[in-house]
């Protein structure tokens, strides 16, 4: 694969100057937003006012926008944890008129030239891009990204909408991870997958049936659910210094959403997006010997409170945990080699999802391995929904 930013296209006409944003840009940056997406586009740095300008002045945030005439007209974002080695590519727009000009290319060019080329701040960078066109996958392989798997029904826009997931690595990133990674032979398919996509070497198999569990089996854990975030991540952190918390790695995300056990001592940290109903599991604490009914309970909890969608990471190590998770039927949707740093290497991970909502491919435009995961998706799924494995 490639290791470096691809081939920088003369740009087209209108001219336009990339540079990095300044706090004074905000105004400007939220209504051009607001102005392509007609409102509903539906993350916080950009529709709530005042992190839009705490963002600005973050050193870890890389705000690049092209300007033309003194006019921005296209914008992407780069965000940094330098402690995990690793950064995220997104809120990519353009104006319609300045479409086509090579704007966000070049713009994401100059982000992994400086961030990880160069400075090394990351030795990776990831992003997700639509897929109802092939325009934004072409982009980002054009820049040397790999594709790692797809996202379904990850965002709501006007409806719910698949992406992918792609990511660029540093030279010599990917010879540096503890190998090998140590799976259930059910995800044979979907790694050689990731093995074309990134050339990475064969996983540790181990036979492990998956045995998906009954979602009318009754039992399940009650959680009551607190909305309160300063108080929610003030206790997460506190936690964390502690080392009180298992499962505690979601990068990008902090807590806002607590779900607390009724009858035992279990708590479960989540970041919950009301625009789009999409949730992430960031960590928690319990005493539950069964992940599975655990993550069954959790499920049934968050689906009440209105989530649709549902993601967690887990170490690409630990296989028994993988099939605990795909027992409760969640699907394995990306896989990031080196994605967490420490001591010098890097440690493989999986993303998986659960969707609640109807699977409907019909308006994607997939090209490539995109297709593949797509497929091999749909295999897991009537594999777990369906027949079992």
């Amino acid at each position: 694969m490639k290791s470096s930013p691809g081939r920088k296209a003369r740009l087209k006409k209108p001219a336009a100057v990339i540079r990095r944003a300044t706090p004074e840009d905000a105004d400007e940056l939220r209504r051009m937003y607001h102005d392509v997406y007609e409102g509903k586009y539906t993350l916080s740095i950009i529709y709530d006012a005042d992190e839009t300008a705490d963002a600005l002045k973050k050193d870890d945030v890389h705000w690049f926008v092209a300007e033309d005439a003194g006019r921005i007209v296209s914008s992407v974002i780069f965000s940094v944890e330098r402690d995990l080695k690793l950064a995220k590519v997104f809120g990519a727009v353009v104006l319609p008129e300045y479409r086509g000009s090579d704007l966000t290319e070049r713009a994401i060019a100059m982000g992994l030239a400086s961030i990880i080329d160069e400075e090394g701040q990351a030795h990776s960078a990831y992003a997700t891009a639509r897929t109802i066109s092939p325009a934004p996958t072409r982009l980002l392989r054009n820049l040397g990204f790999a594709d790692l798997g797809v996202l379904p029904n990850v965002r709501k826009v006007q409806n719910y909408e698949t992406h992918c997931m792609c990511a660029y690595f540093r030279k010599g990133a990917l010879a540096d991870r503890v190998v090998p990674p140590r799976l259930p032979t059910a995800l044979k398919p979907f790694y050689s997958i990731v093995r074309r996509a990134t050339g990475i070497g064969d996983a540790e198999w181990h036979e492990l049936p998956i045995e998906p569990s009954s979602p009318y089996a009754g039992k399940w854990i009650e959680f009551e659910i607190i909305e309160a975030p300063h108080y929610i991540l003030g206790r997460w952190k506190a936690l964390k210094a502690e080392h009180k918390l298992k499962m505690q790695f979601f990068p990008f995300h902090e807590p806002n959403l607590l779900l607390v056990a009724k009858d035992r001592p279990a708590e479960i940290y989540v970041y919950y997006s009301k625009s789009d109903h999409y949730a992430a599991i960031i960590g928690g604490h319990e005493h539950v010997p069964d992940l599975t009914h655990l993550l069954n309970s959790i499920v049934m909890a968050l689906e009440e409170h209105g989530a649709r969608y549902l993601e967690l990471l887990t170490s690409a190590y630990h296989p028994e945990v993988v099939k605990r998770i795909m027992d409760a039927r969640f699907l394995p949707s990306a896989y990031y080699p080196a994605l967490r740093w420490n001591h010098g290497q890097g440690h493989d991970y999986i993303v998986f999802s659960k969707s609640f909502v109807l699977l409907d491919f019909s308006n994607i435009v997939a090209e490539g391995l995109v297709s593949d995961y797509m497929r091999e998706y749909f295999n897991l799924w009537r594999a777990l929904y369906i027949r079992g494995v």
